[in-house]
């Protein structure tokens, strides 16, 4: 007799519809009891945290309650920058988390809103828009989105806290490992993203994370936007230079009568090409180069980084096939640049049969 089968989409449903009853029961007690939570309640958070370890869902369609996020504190940053900053926390009890606010400053990337949103803050609409495409995405190999949650009037965008940090730090640190293995699955995050028609906007060894097992997760879709998306302002040069220029694709520098390109598909994947030579070499792409606007001239006159000739390089996996496609994916033409489909396939063929442990 055949049994039937759901689909991904129907179990984490049916998942998560079981722990939103959890949760609803266990909100009741709590207003039953003052809102105090007696030691033999946190039996519910111990089956909510188990249930969220197993299945990598829970359900916070309205936010996070103060009791879900503990152990905060907003002025312990974890990672800074320009657009904004993280700090940690703790996720029922048990798991550690990121939460990541936008900084609501006037110096600001984003066009203003446009029609349909007018009053809302910079920084409010900047979190929608993140948020909207982040919350979509469910693939191993990206960062998953777990939740909203608001602390003392700041809201912050909940993620897993990622063991290894971001993936230029781990290979920095690992001259002997190889990073095929990680390059693989970035494709496969990639292709996946511009599957849904999303474009990444910021790809860079920065924004792709490293688990304890040695596995890849993009990160990072403050400046990410869908392909059939208009209300970023197209005359927004803070828009299309967001991002370090190391990475950058040279079309999306040169303004045509005022109006800056469109992000693609094509300048996500020669971002892909320098995170290959980022990682492998474990040097920025253009190290060499200290002076902004020399290396604007290089970017802009499509000259190429040097193939690396060190040991260290060819032992993180940078093999004549490996830097044939870095350079494929760096082609002036957009259009003559391998699809992330072609990407993931070619350095699925490069990767040795004999690497199959993590380092």
């Amino acid at each position: 007799m055949q049994t039937g089968r759901i689909s991904a989409e129907s179990f984490a449903t049916q998942v998560s519809d079981l722990m939103s009853r959890m949760k609803q029961s266990f909100l009741k007690k709590m207003l039953t009891l003052g809102n105090i939570v007696p030691p033999q309640h946190t039996r519910y958070m111990a089956y909510l945290a188990a249930f969220y370890q197993a299945s990598g869902i829970y359900p916070c369609s309205d936010g996070f309650l103060t009791w879900e996020i503990t152990d905060t504190d907003l002025t312990h940053h974890i990672g800074h920058g320009r657009y904004g900053s993280c700090f940690q926390g703790k996720f029922l009890g048990r798991h550690d988390v990121v939460l990541k606010y936008l900084h609501a400053n006037d110096d600001d990337i984003y066009s203003k809103p446009r029609q349909g949103v007018d009053g809302e803050s910079r920084a409010d609409f900047r979190l929608r828009r993140e948020v909207e495409i982040w919350k979509k995405l469910n693939h191993p190999h990206i960062l998953p989105f777990i939740g909203l949650y608001k602390l003392h009037d700041t809201i912050c965008m909940v993620s897993p806290r990622i063991e290894h940090g971001s993936a230029h730090v781990y290979a920095a640190k690992r001259p002997d490992a190889s990073c095929l293995n990680l390059l693989v699955q970035v494709a496969d995050g990639l292709q996946y993203l511009h599957g849904l028609g999303v474009i990444h906007g910021d790809l860079c060894g920065h924004n792709i994370l490293v688990t304890a097992a040695g596995d890849a997760r993009i990160a990072d879709f403050g400046l990410s936007l869908m392909m059939d998306e208009d209300y970023p302002d197209s005359n927004s040069s803070g828009w299309h230079l967001g991002g370090n220029i190391r990475w950058r694709a040279p079309e999306l520098l040169r303004s045509i009568n005022s109006t800056w390109p469109h992000k693609t598909t094509a300048s996500d994947i020669f971002s892909f090409g320098r995170v290959v030579l980022e990682l492998t070499t474990g040097a920025r792409p253009f190290a060499e180069v200290l002076n902004d606007l020399a290396l604007l001239d290089i970017v802009l006159s499509g000259e190429c980084p040097r193939r690396p000739t060190s040991d260290d390089a060819m032992t993180r996996g940078l093999s004549d096939e490996v830097w044939a496609l870095a350079k494929d994916c760096w082609a002036q033409n957009p259009e003559e640049r391998p699809s992330a489909a072609d990407v993931f396939a070619r350095l699925q063929a490069a990767v040795p049969v004999t690497l199959t442990t993590r380092q």
